[in-house]
């Protein structure tokens, strides 16, 4: 899948447009979970930040995100969508 069309599944499950310049809570959300999923596919963090237009360690930072509301529960909402997002890419 491409990065354009896993960014509108995210948009439509997030509620939130991940490619969005903006820093608000649910964009940023939505693009760790955005991240998330292309790490899941196989993408190195370098590959990754160079997709999204980032540098490697805001996605190290945004998999740490997600790493800790496994762990600890908290951003329960980022986390239901994230897992929204892998049943319906069977990740």
């Amino acid at each position: 899948m491409t990065t354009e069309a896993l960014a509108t599944l995210v948009e439509s499950i997030a509620g939130a447009d991940p490619m969005r310049c903006n820093r608000s809570r649910p964009v940023v959300e939505a693009r760790i979970i955005l991240t998330q999923a292309l790490l899941t596919q196989g993408l190195t963090e370098e590959a990754v930040a160079e997709k999204l237009g980032f540098n490697r360690s805001t996605i190290n930072y945004y998999r740490e995100r997600m790493r800790d509301a496994q762990q600890y529960g908290n951003a329960p909402e980022m986390l239901a969508n994230w897992y929204k997002l892998k049943s319906l890419l069977d990740l």
